[in-house]
């Protein structure tokens, strides 16, 4: 497995600073450490070959083309479901990389401050996120539903629904094959969010949220 960039000692000073603008508290670790967006997480690197940011932006991705290929409704749920929570998950890979790289960190910082106001912390990162990627709240909802079957009243979207179609089969032209016959693309399940009448597939989500993420990966430097 790759070293990770932060595998270094990080002082106790360091550390409070990092967690006072992250706004969280102390973990009981100030070795080889990750600095958390979330209360008492430490870096422990137990993953499969996911060591950063632009590890998690490329199985985002090989997702999306699984989604694509998907020939049943249970297979399209399957890969949906897990490139949206993917796709959610990213936003504390990017607090990760930011609460270790002050420049990083400032230029974040500048965004939040300049979009939704206050300071650089998990709850403002994610109003930000909302408003620069509105897909990503979908994935947010999907992604918490899916985990845990339920989500908090104050984090949920009312106007925000699920559905599911199944398209109808196609013809299509053989002739770049050489032939003059027609074949047939077979039926496909799609699923949508519904959100105050607007309709947007799964697939128009996950790409909406692939582009995002690339732009900011490549804009802030992250790997």
């Amino acid at each position: 497995m790759k070293a990770y960039a932060s595998a270094r000692p990080l002082s106790k000073a360091r550390y409070d600073r990092w967690s006072s603008e992250l706004g969280t508290k102390a973990a009981p670790s100030y070795g080889r450490f990750r600095p958390p967006s979330l209360l008492g997480m430490i870096d422990t690197m137990k993953t499969f070959d996911l060591d950063a940011c632009s590890d998690m932006l490329r199985k985002l991705r090989r997702e999306r083309e699984r989604i694509a290929r998907s020939s049943s409704r249970t297979e399209r749920a399957d890969h949906a479901t897990n490139a949206m929570i993917t796709a959610w998950q990213m936003k504390d890979w990017v607090l990760v990389d930011a609460a270790r790289d002050a420049p990083t960190h400032a230029a974040i910082s500048s965004l939040c401050a300049s979009s939704v106001g206050g300071t650089f912390n998990e709850k403002n990162f994610t109003k930000f996120l909302y408003k620069e990627c509105p897909a990503l709240e979908y994935c947010f909802l999907i992604a918490t539903n899916s985990k845990h079957s339920a989500i908090f009243p104050q984090f949920d979207n009312p106007s925000v629904a699920t559905t599911a179609s199944l398209t109808a089969a196609t013809s299509i032209s053989l002739g770049d094959l050489g032939s003059t016959e027609t074949g047939w693309e077979a039926d496909r399940w799609v699923f949508k969010i519904v959100h105050s009448g607007v309709r947007k597939t799964d697939l128009e989500i996950v790409d909406e949220v692939i582009g995002y993420w690339s732009k900011f990966l490549l804009k802030h430097g992250i790997g």
